[in-house]
């Protein structure tokens, strides 16, 4: 989902409903992702069923990705900004490049973050459509529940959409956590590629024909 970034993932899924079984594939899985991603399906249990549950696995795995990059910049930046306090700005140093590099790349991770939440959104939708239609299947079955026919499947149906609406309101609930947290995290990095325009206009690079922020937070 976000190419810039080590650890790329893709997910192809596909939910059959008159089996109840989804495929799904996952590409571009390191190793330490697969291992996370099989520890997360051995460990669901009774939510296994759901077929957007590898969804919700994959978002899981964007978010490590993305709060990690977020981390890491936010980090350099800090210590970028305690150099900056105490030593002469060299416009030709390593560390102006490296302080303007941590600006440019806050903001395209802005970006990113800012299409991955909208993509969480719209899968908390899908979510709603998909639980409104079984709340209406699991309520024909309610009122007349003694009139089910003797075949075991038909049975246990019932219980089966009632473990898909709670299993749909976990991942709800967990992608909101989720887009929360980017909130923060868009904040963090805005306020680094908010001293980006700042910069320009003190110390120039004759080697790039930029300016660079000198300012700290």
């Amino acid at each position: 989902m976000s190419t810039s970034l080590p650890d790329d993932l893709a997910l192809s899924t596909t939910y059959i409903p008159s089996t109840g079984n989804t495929y799904s594939v996952v590409y571009g899985c390191s190793p330490s992702q697969a291992k996370s991603l099989e520890k997360r399906l051995r460990s669901a249990g009774r939510h296994m069923s759901h077929p957007l549950l590898p969804a919700g696995i994959f978002a899981e795995l964007e978010r490590e990705r993305l709060i990690a990059a977020a981390e890491d910049l936010v980090d350099k930046f800090a210590r970028c900004s305690n150099f900056s306090e105490n030593t002469k700005w060299n416009p030709n140093s390593s560390q102006i490049g490296d302080y303007f590099a941590i600006c440019v790349k806050s903001r395209n991770l802005v970006d990113q973050i800012r299409a991955v939440k909208r993509q969480l959104i719209s899968f908390v939708e899908e979510l709603g459509v998909l639980d409104e239609q079984w709340r209406f299947q699991l309520h024909r079955y309610h009122p007349d529940i003694g009139n089910l026919s003797d075949q075991t499947s038909e049975k246990k149906r019932p219980n089966q959409l009632q473990n898909a609406l709670e299993t749909g309101e976990r991942i709800t609930r967990r992608l909101t956590e989720i887009a929360v947290e980017y909130d923060d995290k868009i904040d963090e990095c805005e306020m680094i590629a908010q001293n980006l325009p700042l910069a320009m206009q003190t110390v120039r690079n004759p080697t790039l024909g930029l300016s660079f922020l000198t300012c700290t937070c």
